[in-house]
């Protein structure tokens, strides 16, 4: 998981940096002169490997998670306004590049108004300000709900909150909860084949069961079609619309053979150049892995990004455990004791939850233990005492 955390981050923020310095440049202009290389410069007069406003979101989400050990909405605001008003979390303690949307949302907190209600909602607030930013929320849900992550409602509340501090419009929503449930296929394992077909059934089981999100998925109808990964390039469009960056940054991904050869296409795209590059990176980074080391390291401010990250990847590989592995922990702990007791793992039960389409799956951190139960299958009680003490201590369980 530590390299699988480290890829899919830096696979966003060097995708950001290579396409700061083109921000806004069309795609004719990129055909004649295309991106090759990291560079410097050019639209924002910054030095190579400066990253921009979709990197500094992600690490305030990041360090939220990893400094409280959990999502708090208000935290993450707080880490948005110091980046915003106080030049935190940038490569050089200087904030660029904010989208209206953001700004207008971390105002509203800065106002008072209640992290949970300070995104913005109107039909035309659907850029591309939440999917930028919200690389790290797959890896957290995977590991809260593991390979039934997005059969969960409480996984799609959390994408939605997440998102919805800035970008609250189901449009914006939607383009989230598909491109988390991409992160988490391939988190699987999926084959690039499957990925986007595997993918797409957890958003359509969810507006099944909240049909007012119907519509909103209907904006994304592109993506659904097996011949999207075949549109030629004139037909993608790379504007700061959540729906355009997510389509280019799937259909680069899905024509790409590594994860140079998918940011540089997505950087070449033109026009939001870092976000769809930035979007493209985090997806790529995480299936190929293998970022060029002298990208990495024309990156700016890379203590801090590395502080942040190594906290946060801390949490998610030892702090969060999916039901299975608890599971096998405790039957392991079981099994050492070699006390010959073969039905001795009928004392422990996971807690299960029924999601509302009725599939159910294991709650996390919950294990009941039946204590009478394991007493009774054990010859020695001091054994058996042991067994129930180790279980405790791990935090994994209900009485």
């Amino acid at each position: 998981m530590k390299q699988k955390i480290y890829n899919a981050l830096y696979g966003a923020i060097v995708g950001d940096a290579l396409g700061v310095p083109v921000e806004f440049k069309d795609r004719d202009y990129l055909n004649h002169k295309p991106v090759k290389d990291m560079f410097g410069y050019g639209t924002y007069g910054l030095p190579k490997g400066s990253w921009s406003d979709d990197s500094s979101m992600m690490l305030c989400l990041a360090d939220s998670i990893g400094t409280l050990k959990g999502v708090d909405y208000d935290d993450i605001m707080k880490r948005f306004a110091s980046w915003l008003f106080h030049h935190k979390y940038t490569p050089d303690h200087k904030t660029f590049d904010c989208g209206r949307t953001c700004s207008k949302a971390i105002c509203n907190f800065k106002d008072g108004i209640p992290a949970i209600d300070c995104g913005c909602r109107g039909e035309k607030d659907n850029g591309n300000g939440s999917l930028m930013r919200i690389a790290p929320l797959p890896f957290y849900i995977f590991q809260l709900y593991g390979d039934y992550a997005m059969a969960n409602e409480e996984a799609f509340e959390l994408i939605h909150n997440i998102s919805g501090l800035t970008h609250a419009h189901k449009i914006s929503l939607i383009g989230c909860d598909i491109y988390c449930s991409v992160m988490i296929e391939i988190l699987k394992g999926r084959d690039k084949e499957h990925i986007l077909r595997c993918a797409l059934p957890n958003i359509g089981s969810y507006t099944g069961h909240h049909p007012d999100y119907n519509k909103a998925l209907t904006a994304y109808d592109r993506i659904t079609h097996r011949s999207f990964a075949d549109l030629p390039e004139k037909e993608i469009k790379s504007s700061g619309y959540v729906v355009d960056t997510l389509e280019a940054a799937l259909w680069c991904f899905l024509n790409s053979k590594n994860y140079a050869d998918c940011v540089l296409k997505a950087v070449n795209l033109g026009y939001d150049t870092d976000t769809v590059a930035c979007v493209a990176g985090s997806i790529a980074g995480l299936y190929y892995g293998n970022i060029p080391e002298n990208w990495i390291s024309t990156i700016r401010n890379k203590k801090l990004i590395n502080k942040i990250i190594e906290k946060y990847r801390h949490h998610i590989e030892y702090d969060l455990k999916p039901d299975s592995v608890l599971l096998e922990e405790i039957n392991e702990r079981i099994r050492e004791t070699d006390l010959g007791v073969s039905d001795l793992n009928n004392g422990c039960y996971p807690v299960m939850g029924k999601h509302n389409s009725g599939i159910f799956y294991p709650r996390q951190n919950c294990i009941l233990i039946d204590k009478d139960k394991i007493i009774r299958d054990v010859s020695s009680y001091d054994e058996a005492e042991k067994i129930i003490n180790k279980l405790e201590r791990s935090k994994t369980y209900e009485k």
